[in-house]
């Protein structure tokens, strides 16, 4: 159900024997696809039950619903309700419990304060605006899995969002807003392939950071999706470009100790003027770009780097005209 999460409480088990049988079942199927089987069986029978908390019993039945927007508070932080489900003349019931008396993790003071301890290990740029959760809305969700990535609005302006509920405790939030701060600092006034960072989102009550607000560049696509499509309207000229561009930008991150580290071509954005942005310093490394041994090292962006002009079908030796311009 959009903005609940129901969970589950163990006691009064016996009452449900065949749905707790399905689900104990899923557990121990050596098939993952017979484990799937069954506990899809199993959610369908408590999403059926589920379903009427999802109704809005208090609008008129003829009336018209404006959508709100959606805002980065309500995905960070969905409304939790907690129940149980029990038999009731022969049949399924959802009874509501206390949040303690159900499994699942609580999101309580303590875990603010671990937030903001882990928080206070990392440089930020004080010169930068923060957000509450409540204050981005969210225009277009970018991703699903491990944490929230989207192009929100933020003043009237559309950015870049990358945030989780367990903010800098993610390594690879912490690791991207370390890389873009210090980008930020090295090339002052210079302009660089690499979106600016642009502000912070901070826990409403603890003010532990939850993630990131970056230049949005707008774009038609990365290079993973310009090969999927066999590179329409991108002739080998500006790929060209784009391999030159790459190349360069990296170079100039190891300049000045920024390693880039999950290289790869859907972590390359195109914009509308065919120029190309690296994006994600996350850190990490994908199967056939950068090996794992080599992951956040010079090494592995070289390597990565080099399998992505390899991948354009480019080569970016200097020409005698870049020759001619290289410092001496």
């Amino acid at each position: 159900m959009p903005g609940t999460h129901v969970n589950m409480s163990p006691k009064n088990a016996h009452n449900f024997d065949d749905t707790i049988e399905l689900l104990a079942q899923s557990m121990t199927a050596e098939d993952e696809d017979v484990a799937d089987a069954l506990q899809d069986e199993a959610l369908d029978v408590i999403s059926s039950v589920a379903g009427s908390l999802d109704q809005d019993v208090g609008a008129p039945a003829n009336s018209i619903q404006i959508p709100k927007p959606v805002l980065l508070h309500n995905l960070l932080f969905p409304k939790t309700s907690s129940y149980r489900l029990e038999e009731v003349a022969g049949k399924l019931a959802i009874v509501p419990i206390r949040r303690d008396e159900s499994y699942g993790p609580i999101n309580d003071e303590d875990h603010d304060k671990k937030n903001a301890e882990v928080g206070s290990e990392t440089q930020i740029n004080s010169s930068l605006p923060s957000y509450l959760p409540q204050q981005v809305e969210v225009v277009d969700r970018l991703a699903y899995g491990g944490g929230i990535v989207c192009l929100a609005q933020v003043d009237g302006y559309k950015m870049f969002c990358k945030a989780r509920q367990d903010g800098l405790r993610d390594y690879s939030l912490k690791r991207e807003i370390d890389c873009l701060h210090k980008i930020s600092q090295a090339f002052r006034g210079s302009k660089v392939p690499i979106p600016k960072l642009l502000g912070y989102v901070r826990h409403p009550r603890s003010g532990a950071i939850l993630g990131l607000l970056r230049e949005w560049i707008p774009s038609k696509y990365n290079l993973r999706d310009l090969e999927l499509a066999g590179f329409p309207d991108f002739p080998k000229e500006i790929r060209q470009k784009a391999g030159r561009q790459i190349k360069e930008a990296v170079e100039m991150l190891h300049r000045v100790g920024v390693i880039w580290g999950d290289a790869k071509p859907s972590n390359v954005v195109i914009d509308l003027n065919n120029d190309a942005w690296l994006v994600d310093f996350g850190g990490g490394w994908s199967e056939s770009w950068v090996d794992e041994n080599l992951q956040n090292t010079v090494e592995g962006d070289q390597q990565g780097v080099m399998r992505i002009l390899e991948f354009l079908g480019v080569d970016t030796s200097p020409s005698p005209y870049d020759m001619c311009r290289l410092p001496v």
